[in-house]
């Protein structure tokens, strides 16, 4: 994903700048906490998606089935 190359990208930077001297290591662990919950949040939405994507082809399925139950007498 390109939402979590990014943030990798800025992880990356911000190591190099505590490790440089330029940034505070208390403000780092702090940055890193709100990217962790960013990349959680990233994942929910991810998951979501996908959870969507499965119920709408599973319900195309569904129509499917019935029509042709329908077309074949065997509906109910």
């Amino acid at each position: 994903m390109v939402e979590l190359q990014a943030v990798k990208e800025k992880l990356e930077d911000l190591t190099s700048d505590v490790l440089g001297g330029n940034v505070d290591r208390s403000d780092a662990a702090v940055v890193g906490q709100l990217w962790n919950t960013y990349v959680r949040v990233v994942s929910v939405e991810a998951k979501i998606r996908e959870a969507e994507e499965l119920e709408k082809r599973l319900e195309e399925l569904e129509d499917m089935l019935n029509r042709k139950d329908e077309a074949s007498g065997w509906g109910g």
